[in-house]
């Protein structure tokens, strides 16, 4: 840091690399009555420290130096004033807990969800990835937070992207909220198309953040997936692959992650016999009395546009397409008897 208690020539000061705040400019010192120059202790500058880690088995006392460099002292002629430099020295031996450091993670919600992993039965089945940041800490002033998803485009399809509820919270004012931006592309190393997303908390229109900073552990993004492709007699996967994570602070620091993101797998099992609701590997009078239950049920907007399904709605069992089972899907499980489809 550069700092200039007195100078004659303010311009010539912030031509030399000082912070105007710092400078007090008083003309020429002489022949000024009741001037005197600068003379007992004046604080030059206060420096604020953030304690980021603390003494272990290894390490039972932590220190540094607190080293003064490149003073300089000079007098209004510009001639050097001999000083005498004291050092400091920070030392740590009492434990304090440190920071924790953020990491990445994602989970899936849908029928065929099972943490990590989402199974699906049938093209066209809808899932979501929810993609979380862990164990924040308010100290490390983050602001960004960036991620990709990488999965298989033939597979699955993108149908939405959104912003999760835990960042906007931190960018109430005086902040100026977020900013969600989403970018598609492809990845040669992994093989994958990737959904980008980046979600940020925009400083006031001064460019200063406010308190409080991000903490704690929540939802940044929600990937609405299509499933696209299903064969007949195998099953097919893909990684969900979290990868290029990224967190950064106010002065576009980059913060270390505690651990590798945690990705999943996406898989769609293939397809069966039409109307073997049992999976007994053909249709038979179990799948008749099954459907049989079902007979009269409907799905959704079948009444009028916004109308609930049925309690026992299933569409496996709409075997005709009407979205309702009735007499023509008896009709068509009667044709599928012992007849693999």
């Amino acid at each position: 840091m550069s700092y200039a208690f007195t100078w004659k020539n303010g311009t010539e000061a912030i031509k030399h690399g000082y912070d105007p705040a710092n400078i007090t400019e008083y003309g020429d010192a002489y022949g000024i009555p009741g001037y005197s120059w600068p003379q007992g202790e004046h604080a030059v500058a206060t420096f604020n420290f953030t304690v980021l880690e603390a003494p272990n088995a290894t390490d039972s006392v932590l220190t540094c130096p607190l080293a003064l460099s490149s003073i300089v002292l000079g007098n209004a002629i510009g001639g050097a004033i001999l000083y005498t430099e004291t050092d400091g020295v920070y030392q740590n031996s009492f434990p304090v807990a440190p920071i924790s450091k953020p990491y990445f993670s994602m989970t899936t919600q849908g029928p065929g969800a099972s943490g990590v992993n989402y199974t699906a039965t049938s093209v066209g089945e809808v899932f979501n990835v929810t993609v979380m940041l862990n164990s924040s800490d308010a100290a490390l002033d983050a602001v960004n937070f960036g991620f990709k998803l990488g999965y298989n485009a033939t597979m699955l399809n993108v149908l939405n992207v959104y912003e999760g509820p835990w960042l906007p919270p931190f960018g109430a004012s005086p902040n100026r909220g977020t900013t969600f931006t989403t970018v598609f592309g492809f990845n040669a190393t992994l093989n994958q198309n990737y959904t980008q997303v980046e979600d940020s908390v925009n400083p006031d229109a001064n460019g200063t953040w406010h308190a409080p900073f991000p903490s704690g552990v929540g939802v940044l993004a929600i990937i609405v997936f299509n499933c696209t492709l299903q064969n007949t007699g195998s099953e097919l996967t893909c990684p969900l692959t979290l990868f290029d994570t990224i967190v950064t602070n106010t002065t576009a620091g980059v913060i270390p992650q505690s651990q590798a993101a945690v990705s999943g797998t996406y898989i769609i099992k293939p397809k069966g016999i039409r109307g073997d609701f049992t999976g007994q590997g053909f249709v038979g009078i179990n799948d008749a009395i099954i459907l049989a239950k079902a007979f009269g049920s409907y799905g959704p907007n079948y009444l009028y546009p916004g109308s609930p399904a049925s309690p026992n709605w299933n569409p496996l069992y709409d075997l005709g397409g009407y979205g309702i089972i009735n007499i023509f899907d008896m009709i068509i499980l009667a044709g599928l008897f012992d007849k693999p489809s």
